[in-house]
C-alpha cells in the first residue's frame, strides 16, 4: 500500500506552479470563477455568497458542514442549478450554465455523491455515456475499446470486462466507472463531490496518483471530502463554506486541520449558560442554570 507521505509528496511534486509559487510568472487565469452566487429554496437561503476560483493545476478543497452550501455551489457549477444572483466565468467569460449538458461542454464534469449508472447497459457504454454521438464503425468502437480500458486501469490498476452489465460492478468498481466516465470527457475543471467515500485506501490512493498525473497536464479540481486527511494530502488550497458564505481562504501550509475546521464550524450560541455539563431533573427534563443568577430552567427532553 502507498505511504501517505510520499504520496501526497509525490502528487504536489507532479503539479505545475498553478498560482505562480516558483516567483517566475504571475498566476494563470482561473479555469472557473464563481462571484458571489446566490440561491434560495423557498424561506430557505441555501447560499449568500460562493465566490470561488480554480485555476489550471490546481486542486481546490470546499469545506464546509452539513448545510453549509457546498452541494447547492457545486450544482451550480455543475448546471444542475441556476444561481438566484452572481456570475461564473470560464476562462474568463461570463457564462449561464442552463443544463449539465451546457456544463459539459464548458469543459466541467462533476462526479457526484450518487452514483449514476445505467446497470443494465454494459460497463463500456457507461464509460462513454453521454459523450458524443453513437459510434458507427469498428474502428471507432475499438478506440472507444482501447481508451476507456487505459483510462480504467490508469484509475485503478486493475482490469475490466467491458462487456459486462455495469449492475455487476461492486460498488466501488461503479464508483470507478462514474470517475472514469468522467475523466474521458477530457474536462477543464473536475468536480469530485464526496467521490472517495466508497473506495478502499489502496483505490483512493490510486486516484489521487492519477489526479497528481492529470494536475500537472493543466486540470483543475474542485475537492469536496468529509476526511480531513484526504483534504490535507491533495489539496494546494481551502475554501470554507459556513451558513451558505465563504468565510476563508487558505493556501497550502496556511493552516493545518483543526484550524480549518473551526473555520468550517458555526460560532458557539452563546446562552448565558454556564458552561458544564446538564444534569437531569427527577421529571426528565434537562436542568441548567443561567450563569448571571442562580435560577434554574428545565427544558423537556424527548426520549
Amino acid at each position: 500500500m502507498t505511504d501517505p507521505d510520499l504520496l501526497a509528496a509525490a502528487v504536489q511534486c507532479a503539479r505545475p506552479a498553478a498560482s505562480g509559487r516558483d516567483g517566475a510568472a504571475g498566476p494563470e487565469p482561473p479555469v472557473v470563477e464563481a462571484g458571489t452566487l446566490s440561491k434560495r429554496f423557498g424561506a430557505t437561503q441555501a447560499l449568500r455568497d460562493g465566490s470561488l476560483h480554480v485555476r489550471p493545476g490546481e486542486v481546490v478543497a470546499l469545506l464546509g458542514e452539513n448545510g453549509s452550501g457546498k452541494s447547492t455551489l457545486v450544482k451550480l457549477l455543475s448546471g444542475v442549478l441556476g444561481p438566484d444572483s452572481g456570475q461564473i466565468r470560464v476562462a474568463g467569460a461570463a457564462v449561464r450554465l442552463r443544463s449539465p449538458r451546457h456544463a459539459l461542454d464548458a469543459g466541467i464534469a462533476t462526479v457526484f455523491q450518487e452514483i449514476l449508472v445505467a446497470g443494465d447497459r454494459p460497463v463500456l457504454d457507461n464509460l462513454w455515456l453521454g459523450n458524443g454521438s453513437p459510434v458507427r464503425s469498428r474502428a471507432a468502437l475499438a478506440r472507444r475499446r482501447s481508451l476507456g480500458m487505459a483510462a480504467w486501469h490508469d484509475l485503478s490498476g486493475q482490469r475490466v470486462d467491458l462487456d459486462a452489465p455495469a449492475g455487476e460492478l461492486n460498488l466501488m468498481q461503479q464508483q470507478i466507472c462514474v470517475i472514469v466516465r468522467a475523466l474521458l470527457r477530457s474536462p477543464r475543471l473536475l468536480i469530485l463531490d464526496e467521490s472517495t467515500s466508497t473506495l478502499d485506501v489502496t483505490l483512493r490512493d490510486q486516484l489521487f496518483a492519477e489526479l497528481g498525473r492529470r494536475t500537472a497536464q493543466g486540470l483543475a479540481c474542485l475537492f469536496i471530502s468529509h476526511r480531513m486527511d484526504e483534504v490535507m494530502k491533495i489539496a494546494d488550497r481551502f475554501v470554507v463554506l459556513r451558513s451558505g458564505e465563504v468565510v476563508g481562504t487558505r493556501n497550502r501550509g496556511e493552516a493545518d486541520a483543526e484550524e480549518l475546521i473551526r473555520l468550517r464550524s458555526r460560532p458557539p450560541f452563546s446562552t448565558g449558560l454556564v458552561s458544564r455539563s446538564p444534569t437531569v431533573a427527577p421529571s426528565g427534563r434537562v436542568r441548567m442554570k443561567a450563569a448571571q443568577n442562580s435560577k434554574v430552567r428545565e427544558t423537556p427532553v424527548k426520549a
